[in-house]
C-alpha cells in the first residue's frame, strides 16, 4: 500500500507541473529513471584505490589531513548514556550530549580523510572503531529533536528511526565511506561494511522514503539539508533502481515544496549562516542530480535559485561580519571553496569572486553534517581556475521580500558606514522580534549590533522563547512604547514599507505601529533609517500614541557609553570616536551593562565578548506624539586628542 501511495504521489507531482515545481516537474518517473545512473556504474570521485586522483591533489592538504588524523590513533570512542540523553527533557542542556555526539563524527572525518590521503591502512583500525561505535547509537537524531517522533519523553524509540538532520547527516557521512573505502573496510572486520550499509538503510533509506515527514513539506533548512544528505544515502547505497528512482522522485518533489513559497528575491530570512544548511545544501543536492544524471538538472538561469545562490556575498557586511538578524550569528565560516564552485555553476561571477576570497590552496573546511561537500570541493579543483579573489561589497542591496536593506558608503569597500535594516514581520524562521530594527558598522566595526542567537537549549524553541532576552524587541535597536514591547506572529509587522537609494543617500522607511500589540497605545510609529553617503546616519521617529506615556529609545552595542555630555552618547570603537546626536530637551541618556549568566548567554559571550550595554534613550516627560531624530556619526578628534 505505502508503495502505491507513493506511486500516486510522483504521477501527482509530475501532473501539477508547470510555472513551478522547476525540479520535479522536468522529468516523468519513467523519463527519470532512464537518465539516472546507475549504482554499479556512479563513480562520481576517484575512491581510495584510485591513486591518481588523491596523489594529484595539493600536498601540503595531505601533510595537514595526515598529521590531524594522527591526533586521533589513540582515541577512545566514547558512548552517549542514557541519562546524558535524558538531559535535554530533564533541565533543557543540550551541549552535554551534543558535544560528545559531534565530537565523534569530528574524529572520524579527520581519520577518514588521512587515510584517504596517505593509504597506507594506518588508521583503518580506529575507522573501524568509529563507524561501529556511530553503529552502536540508539540514535543518529538529536534529543532536542526526539519531539518530532511518535514518543518524546526523552529516549529514542528504537524500532522506530526518527529522520532528523542529524541522522540524515550521520547517513550521508557513512555512505561517502562506504563509497570511498567500500571492500577496504572487510580488512577490519566484514561485519563493518554489512552494519553500516544496514543502518544507512533502517535509519534514513526507509523511513525518508516509505513515512511522511514534517520537514519534506516546509520551506526552510530541514527540507534542503536533509535531502542533501538522503540524496547521497540514496545514490552511494541504495541498490535497487527502483527504490532509487522512486526516492529521487521524492526528494524532487521535497525540494519544490522548499522552492516554491521562496521568496524571490532568494534572502534567507534565518540568515547568512543558515544559508549554507538552506540555500547551499540546495544548490548542492542539485549539483549532485547533475552528477548522477550526465547534467540534466542544469538550473544556472533560474531567477530565483541565481538569487538564492547571490545571497551569501549580498548578505555581508565587511570583511568580518554578515547579516545577523534572527539567530544568524554576526560572524560565519565561510565555504569559500564549495561557494566558487556554485557560483561557477550558476554563472555568477561575483559569487565566484567571493567564494574564492575565502578559499584557501592547502586547507579544506571538512563538514561531518554535509560530508558531500568535501569530495565537490577537492575534485572541482575551483583553485586551478584562478578566480580573482574580491569582495562584491555592493553599495545597496534591497531585499524586497524579505524587507531588508543594506547600504554603504562606497561600493566595494569597508572603509566609512555600512547600514542594515530590516522591516520584515515577527514569525520568520528562527525569528526575533525586531520589526525596524537596524545595525550600523563604521570601518569594519560593529558601532550597534544586532545580538543574534544565543546558546541554543530547550527554551530556544519552546514556548518560552521570547523569554529570552536576546530575542525580545526590549534589546533590539527599536523602541519600547508604554513599557510594551514587539510581539511574536506574522500580524505584527512593518506597514507601508519603502527604499530608496540613489548617490547620495539611502534609506529605509515603514509604519512600525502594527508591531505592537494594542496596549502599547500606538496610533502611528513611522521609521526612517537612512545612510547619508560618506556623512552619517540618521534615524528618525514619528509618532501618534492614544495617551501621553514614557517611551524609551534602545540601542544595543559592545562599546562602554560615554553619557556625561547631554546630547551626545560617546563610544570608543576600537579607537574611532562614534556619537549619537539626540535633543536633550526631549530625551534623557543612560545606559546599562547586561549581566551575562544564563545557560544561553554562552555562545553571545563568544561571539560579542562580555561586555554587551543597552543604550536608552527616554523621554523626559510623558508625550503622546513628536518625533526624535537621532545621528550617527564619527566625532573628529582635535589637536589636543579630545
Amino acid at each position: 500500500m505505502k508503495r502505491l501511495l507513493l506511486l500516486l504521489m510522483l504521477v501527482n507531482v509530475t501532473l501539477l507541473a508547470g510555472g513551478k515545481n522547476i525540479l520535479s516537474g522536468r522529468f516523468t518517473r519513467s523519463e527519470l529513471q532512464a537518465i539516472l545512473i546507475q549504482k554499479k556504474d556512479w563513480k562520481p570521485f576517484p575512491r581510495i584505490q584510485d591513486r591518481a586522483g588523491w596523489d594529484g591533489l595539493s600536498s601540503a592538504m595531505k601533510r595537514q589531513w595526515i598529521a590531524n588524523g594522527e591526533k586521533h590513533l589513540k582515541y577512545q570512542w566514547p558512548s552517549l548514556p542514557a541519562s546524558t540523553t535524558l538531559l535535554f527533557v530533564r533541565n533543557g542542556n543540550r551541549s552535554a550530549y551534543e558535544d560528545i555526539y559531534f565530537e565523534k563524527r569530528d574524529v572520524l572525518c579527520a581519520l577518514v580523510m588521512a587515510e584517504l590521503f596517505e593509504n597506507k591502512g594506518r588508521f583503518l583500525d580506529q575507522i573501524g572503531n568509529g563507524i561501529w561505535n556511530i553503529c552502536e547509537e540508539s540514535s543518529w537524531a538529536l534529543p532536542a529533536h526526539f519531539q518530532q517522533g511518535k514518543h518524546p519523553d526523552g529516549l529514542p524509540d528504537v524500532t522506530e528511526p526518527l529522520v532528523d538532520l542529524f541522522s540524515a547527516a550521520t547517513g550521508g557521512m557513512l555512505s561517502w565511506i562506504d563509497y570511498f573505502y567500500g571492500e577496504r573496510l572487510d580488512a577490519f572486520s566484514p561485519q563493518v561494511r554489512k552494519r553500516l550499509l544496514l543502518e544507512v538503510d533502517r535509519r534514513v533509506l526507509t523511513p525518508a522514503l516509505m513515512e511522511p515527514h514534517f520537514w519534506q513539506n516546509v520551506s526552510f533548512n530541514w527540507n534542503t539539508w536533509i535531502c542533501s544528505n538522503w540524496l547521497a544515502c540514496v545514490l552511494l547505497t541504495e541498490q535497487s533502481q527502483e527504490r532509487r528512482t522512486d526516492a529521487v522522485g521524492k526528494i524532487l518533489w521535497s525540494l519544490d515544496n522548499f522552492l516554491n513559497p521562496y521568496p524571490a528575491d532568494g534572502g534567507c530570512d534565518e540568515g547568512p549562516s543558515y544559508w549554507t544548511a538552506a540555500g547551499e545544501s540546495l544548490l548542492e543536492t542539485i549539483e549532485l542530480l547533475n552528477l548522477a544524471t550526465h547534467d540534466r538538472f542544469t538550473v544556472s538561469e533560474d531567477p530565483l535559485l541565481r538569487n538564492i545562490g547571490a545571497f551569501i556575498y549580498k548578505a555581508q557586511l565587511s570583511r568580518g561580519y554578515f547579516l545577523n538578524f534572527s539567530d544568524a550569528p554576526p560572524t560565519m565560516s565561510v565555504p569559500g571553496a564549495m561557494v566558487q564552485l556554485l557560483g561557477k555553476r550558476m554563472k555568477d561571477t561575483l559569487m565566484m569572486e567571493f567564494g574564492s576570497y575565502y578559499t584557501q590552496e592547502d586547507q579544506l573546511n571538512v563538514e561531518n553534517t554535509h560530508f558531500t561537500r568535501v569530495p565537490l570541493q577537492l575534485f572541482a579543483n575551483v583553485v586551478a581556475d584562478r578566480t580573482p579573489k574580491k569582495l562584491p561589497l555592493l553599495r545597496d542591496v534591497w531585499f524586497p521580500d524579505n524587507r531588508i536593506m543594506i547600504a554603504r558608503d562606497q561600493a566595494g569597500s569597508d572603509t566609512g558606514f555600512c547600514v542594515a535594516a530590516i522591516a520584515a514581520h515577527n514569525a520568520k524562521a528562527h525569528n526575533h522580534n525586531d520589526v525596524g530594527s537596524f545595525m550600523v558598522y563604521r570601518n569594519n566595526t560593529p558601532v550597534l549590533i544586532d545580538i543574534g542567537s544565543g546558546t541554543y537549549t530547550a527554551r530556544t524553541f519552546n514556548q518560552e522563547r521570547y523569554t529570552l532576552w536576546f530575542n525580545s524587541s526590549a534589546y533590539h535597536n527599536v523602541p519600547l512604547v508604554h513599557g510594551v514591547a514587539q510581539h511574536e506572529g506574522e500580524q505584527f509587522r512593518a506597514t507601508d514599507v519603502v527604499w530608496k537609494a540613489d548617490d547620495e543617500q539611502a534609506g529605509l522607511q515603514c509604519e512600525m505601529a502594527h508591531a505592537y500589540p494594542p496596549e502599547a497605545g500606538i496610533q502611528r510609529w513611522q521609521r526612517t533609517v537612512r545612510l547619508n553617503r560618506n556623512v552619517h546616519v540618521a534615524v528618525t521617529d514619528s509618532f501618534v500614541l492614544t495617551g501621553k506615556t514614557e517611551v524609551v529609545e534602545h540601542f544595543m552595542t559592545i562599546f562602554k557609553p560615554d553619557v556625561a555630555t547631554p546630547g551626545e552618547i560617546r563610544l570608543d570603537a576600537n579607537g574611532q570616536v562614534m556619537v549619537i546626536r539626540y535633543n536633550p530637551d526631549l530625551l534623557v541618556a543612560a545606559f546599562e551593562k547586561k549581566d551575562l549568566t544564563d545557560p544561553e548567554d554562552r555562545a553571545i559571550m563568544q561571539r560579542w565578548g562580555e561586555n554587551i550595554y543597552r543604550i536608552q534613550l527616554r523621554s523626559r516627560q510623558p508625550i503622546d506624539s513628536g518625533m526624535f531624530s537621532l545621528e550617527i556619526a564619527e566625532r573628529k578628534r582635535s589637536k589636543s586628542g579630545q
